[in-house]
């Protein structure tokens, strides 16, 4: 499948799965009441039109083309958004717009594992963020995964495994996030312990 055309007959459609096909573009259906929009494994390039979804809270592009976190403005109600694994070429970074996030910053979980990711701390504009997957990427400065903690001070669970600054320093990283994060209850896949 390469494009879906909804009518006017699903506006009552809450769930919404089309993963494992070749579209291109999220269109716009004609769904007031999705929650849940799933598109994993296709061909996506840019995340738009998911600001006319006004229910939306579930958003799942994970296995894409996506190379910018950004038009998530209006989305008032969204809580839970995987990017993971986009395919990103060697030469580009995947980077987030610095004003994204909708005024309301509903956001409590980002994956955003293994995308080339050089910066973490313009995830500081959705401050309810209670889940972060940064796993597998390449941010190089402990300090940024910090500020970014600073701003986003209820994360219970993070995962930051492989990145150059947590290979470079396992013991030192591990207490300086703890420290950081008072509701952590998980670092790196592993229950924290008081």
């Amino acid at each position: 499948i390469t494009k879906i055309d909804i009518n006017d007959k699903f506006t009552n459609l809450k769930h919404l799965y089309l993963n494992d096909n070749f579209i291109q573009k999220i269109e716009y259906f004609n769904c007031p009441n999705l929650e849940l929009l799933d598109l994993t494994n296709n061909f996506i390039r840019k995340i738009e039109n998911i600001g006319r979804y006004p229910k939306l809270t579930q958003l799942n592009l994970s296995n894409n083309l996506i190379y910018i976190l950004e038009n998530l403005q209006n989305n008032n109600n969204l809580e839970s958004i995987d990017l993971s694994n986009q395919y990103i070429p060697s030469f580009m970074n995947f980077a987030i717009h610095p004003q994204c996030a909708s005024p309301s910053n509903t956001l409590t979980s980002i994956n955003l594992e293994n995308n080339n990711l050089m910066t973490c701390t313009p995830l500081g504009q959705f401050p309810l963020l209670r889940e972060v997957n940064i796993k597998g990427n390449n941010i190089i400065e402990l300090m940024d995964v910090l500020n970014m903690t600073k701003m986003c001070p209820y994360i219970e669970k993070i995962n930051v495994l492989n990145n150059p600054f947590a290979n470079d320093n396992k013991s030192t990283y591990k207490n300086f996030i703890i420290i950081s994060l008072k509701n952590l209850t998980e670092k790196d896949g592993k229950e924290v312990k008081e």
